[in-house]
């Protein structure tokens, strides 16, 4: 929505530079530089195993999770931008401007 709303500034090139990376990197290559990072560089991660209980699973799982919300964040991001350009171009949002309605409740409401 930020990125939409600033359309060619640079919260929009920052988003629009986030979908391409994340369009770019395969899961594969994003997991295993995730791994390197966090596990053997920074030691917060285990590289393998299974967990004792829930919150060692989940702490577990993290970076498994981390890599696929990255990539399925890239693609909802552009696909959320794109669709509220289309709708902040319709003919009832320019009635709504036009007739005095602020920026916030055009977009927000």
């Amino acid at each position: 929505v930020v990125a939409a709303v600033n359309r060619g500034r640079w919260p929009d090139g920052a988003a629009r530079g986030f979908a391409l990376i994340g369009y770019s990197i395969p899961d594969f290559y994003l997991g295993a530089l995730l791994l390197i990072l966090f596990a053997l560089n920074l030691g917060w991660f285990p590289i393998n195993g299974g967990g004792e209980g829930f919150w060692d699973r989940m702490y577990h799982v993290f970076l498994p999770a981390l890599t696929l919300a990255f990539l399925k964040t890239a693609f909802l991001s552009r696909l959320t931008r794109t669709a509220l350009l289309e709708t902040l171009g319709r003919d009832y949002v320019r009635t709504a401007r036009a007739k005095g309605a602020r920026e916030p409740r055009v977009v927000y409401r």
